[in-house]
């Protein structure tokens, strides 16, 4: 253990090396700091030292969350693991690309090889980048308490709110991601926006075509970091249509993606609406029309 202190504040920081140990302690200190990359906790620091919670759990010397390894069906990605690893190690190359786009967009490199993924997927006040893609991969969490194992699709741990809410005394251990899937993605951003700024915006989706028929498509937006739009009616209506679709089809789907869009968010500015209805009207007319490719 190490002592910390900023004016005169002492935060005692437990530095476990195994996940059972830091489960332990968290069971012990549920109101301690759960640390690994701390990218977003020092973004939120405004003065010249960092002032920390009384007690913090550091999961970097935790290796047991630091493991990625592939699997037949599926990449096993720790939630320790950083950003820039993702890019960097060799079970990276299965990944889904739209997943490699995603953490490619966040920050610069020196952030990358800092954040973690499980880091990304916590943060409490807004939506990150890792969320809707890890969404529209039908990806799994492991998440792990002293006692118990939840094991579910990463849509099971979301709220009314879309953001992920997990038990007192657990953490984000595991992410699968899914592969063989999908053969067409795609990934979106404004030019030069910042997740932090009121006006962010991000789609993605991911498309699984044979020939020119649509098996399956999973497509999300992130609108400010606050929002994120996912409609399962239209993707159910879209499967098993050809590309491209027909004229009368693109505008009968149009209409109705932009009533529950409507209805979701009422209180978006008319711009940001037009912006979503935009790039759904894109992927529709344009991305889908192109040829899928084998991952």
């Amino acid at each position: 253990m190490n002592i910390s202190a900023e004016n005169n504040r002492l935060s005692l920081v437990y530095m476990p090396t195994h996940l059972s140990e830091a489960l332990e302690l968290l069971t012990k200190n549920p109101d301690a700091l759960i640390y690994a990359g701390g990218t977003d906790i020092l973004s939120h620091q405004t003065t010249r030292m960092p002032v920390f919670n009384r007690q913090i759990i550091s999961l970097r010397r935790v290796e047991e969350l630091k493991i990625m390894r592939r699997y037949e069906n599926f990449v096993e990605i720790g939630s320790a693991v950083t950003l820039g690893e993702i890019l960097r190690r060799k079970e990276s190359r299965f990944l889904p690309p739209v997943l490699k786009y995603a953490v490619q967009a966040i920050g610069t490199p020196a952030l990358r090889n800092t954040a973690t993924v499980g880091g990304n997927l916590a943060v409490s006040d807004r939506k990150l980048l890792l969320l809707p893609v890890l969404l529209i991969l039908d990806s799994f969490l492991e998440v792990r308490s002293q006692h118990s194992t939840r094991f579910l699709e990463i849509k099971r741990f979301l709220d009314e709110n879309n953001t992920i809410r997990l038990k007192p005394g657990e953490i984000i251990t595991k992410i699968r991601v899914p592969t063989g899937r999908f053969n067409l993605y795609g990934f979106s951003t404004l030019p030069g926006c910042v997740i932090r700024t009121q006006d962010y915006f991000m789609m993605c989706y991911a498309v699984r075509k044979n020939r020119s028929v649509l098996e399956k498509i999973n497509f999300a937006f992130n609108i400010d970091g606050r929002h994120i739009i996912r409609i399962k009616q239209t993707e159910d209506r879209l499967i098993g249509k050809k590309t491209p679709l027909l004229p009368s089809e693109i505008q009968e789907e149009l209409k109705f993606f932009q009533t529950k869009t409507e209805g979701l968010l009422p209180f978006l500015p008319v711009y940001k609406k037009e912006r979503i209805f935009n790039y759904f009207r894109l992927m529709l007319t344009q991305e889908m029309n192109r040829a899928a490719f084998i991952e």
